[in-house]
């Protein structure tokens, strides 16, 4: 328990005002935090009563307090002005408590001014949240757990054409379109099960409706706090408009971007593949006319199946833009027709490795047994012959290495290419399938950069799909799945 001595501190020590009054009035005791408020000496207040040193205003109001107290009615505290020695006035929030057996009154208080000062912080720090919400750049709405908007700022107002009175107090559902609201509905009940807070770009995106009835693309943040112990929530809310159109023209450019590099690529390959097989028709049919009546019949045929051979060269590169053109402009009517695959790769795999002339070792894995399947022939020997012609163009110069494999699942039929060749650079791999676009480790070996394209396409036709994987200077893999279609 407190002793007398532990009481007198504190009496001396706190910061509190305390003391003691007479019945009649007078200050018995006064501690020194009153006396440094009220800039007397203890002497000096001895001399004086309690009503004395209140403001005239507050004497009556004063008198009427202690009266009921002294009488047994219990008081609360009650705000006075006491009057300083130099006349100036102390606010103070009072407390009396009357000890009958003493007949002694107990005073003590606190300067109101640290009440005010509460006050101003708090409307300073309301005055602060204001600033900060009239001034944000997005639309912020306060909406409680029914939906209700209590508060809006400024671009709310601006972003959605309404005046502050029209929105306060109406459900949010007013700024969302009739076909949109049963959803909101859903997706609010939904998130006071939870309330958390979610960043603005999470993927909120929905329509927004203006007071003129116009809508538009928004996006929205939530923010859950507390007010007044009810769960609120903050809504950021912003114009995707301009960020979307943005979008939309960059979108633009990049495919105008693409188109140029396209351009560019058609115009190198043009240069270069319909320059090489012209310069050797012109230089060959010059001879000729030259060497009229001089050359030999069995020299003059030679030098004509070189212009052949050119000429077929330029007719199929003519051919593979023609196919592309009119496969992209109109698509592709398939042609189907039963096709055993096994002896379509076999046969097709001779051909290329005669064609080419090329040491390796070339390997076709086939079942004795393959159904027949409806396919587009034309189709399937583009699909393979690129595929297959790309793996022994670009497999190993002195060990190369080809092989085919062939695999019937439940619904479709997988072809694999693999070579041990160049491979295919990382940062080409995303352009492999376009138009006029080849490796940059190529070399001088020979290709439109069409092939694979055409291969894409042919297999998409028939509602297939390919893949690849390949490791630069480990070689490339294609697998090819077409549905199985068999004929029994």
């Amino acid at each position: 328990m407190p002793t007398d001595l532990s009481y007198k501190k504190f009496f001396q020590l706190s910061s509190e005002f305390f003391c003691t009054i007479s019945r009649d009035g007078y200050f018995i005791a006064t501690n020194p935090a009153l006396l440094r408020a009220l800039r007397y000496s203890h002497s000096d207040l001895s001399d004086l009563t309690f009503t004395a040193i209140i403001h005239p205003d507050d004497r009556q109001y004063v008198l009427k307090y202690l009266d009921e107290l002294i009488k047994g009615q219990e008081q609360g505290p009650i705000p006075i002005r006491l009057i300083r020695q130099d006349g100036s006035y102390l606010s103070v929030e009072w407390q009396c408590s009357y000890a009958p057996d003493e007949d002694i009154v107990y005073g003590a208080g606190r300067e109101r001014q640290s009440l005010q000062a509460v006050e101003r912080q708090l409307q300073e720090s309301e005055s602060r949240y204001r600033t900060l919400l009239e001034g944000a750049s997005v639309a912020m709405l306060v909406i409680d757990d029914e939906g209700v908007i209590k508060l809006v700022n400024r671009r709310t107002i601006l972003l959605f054409g309404y005046d502050k009175e029209e929105l306060i107090a109406k459900h949010f559902h007013v700024l969302l379109p009739g076909h949109f609201r049963e959803l909101h509905g859903k997706l609010e009940a939904r998130y006071w099960l939870n309330p958390t807070s979610r960043p603005m770009g999470y993927g909120a995106h929905f329509t927004a409706l203006r007071k003129d009835g116009s809508e538009f693309p928004a996006d929205i943040a939530l923010s859950h706090l507390q007010i007044d112990n009810a769960p609120h929530v903050v809504a950021f809310i912003s114009d995707l408009t301009d960020r979307l159109e943005a979008d939309r023209l960059q979108q633009e450019l990049e495919k105008e971007k693409e188109l140029r590099q396209l351009k560019s690529r058609f115009l190198s390959m043009v240069a270069h593949d319909f320059r090489t097989p012209l310069t050797l028709i012109m230089s060959t049919a010059g001879m000729l006319r030259m060497m009229e009546g001089k050359i030999e019949t069995n020299q003059r045929i030679e030098q004509l199946n070189k212009i052949d051979h050119q000429v077929n060269t330029l007719s199929q590169l003519l051919d593979e833009i023609s196919f592309i053109n009119k496969n992209e402009m109109a698509g592709y009517r398939l042609d189907l027709m039963p096709i055993d695959v096994c002896i379509f790769l076999q046969q097709k795999s001779e051909e290329l490795q005669n064609a080419f002339q090329k040491p390796m070792t070339f390997q076709i894995s086939c079942p004795d047994t393959a159904p027949l399947l409806l396919l587009d022939e034309l189709l399937i020997n583009k699909i393979f012959s690129n595929l297959i012609s790309n793996a022994i163009k670009y497999c190993d110069e002195h060990t190369g290495e080809v092989n085919i494999g062939f695999e019937i699942l439940e619904d479709w039929v997988k072809v694999s290419v693999h070579d041990n060749g160049i491979g295919i650079p990382e940062k080409d791999q995303r352009y492999v399938f376009e138009a006029f676009h080849r490796g940059e480790n190529v070399g001088s070996i020979k290709g439109s950069g069409l092939g694979l394209m055409i291969v894409k396409q042919s297999i998409e036709a028939h509602g297939g799909r390919i893949e690849f994987n390949s490791v630069p200077g480990e070689g490339s893999t294609f697998t090819v799945y077409l549905p199985a279609k068999p004929i029994h």
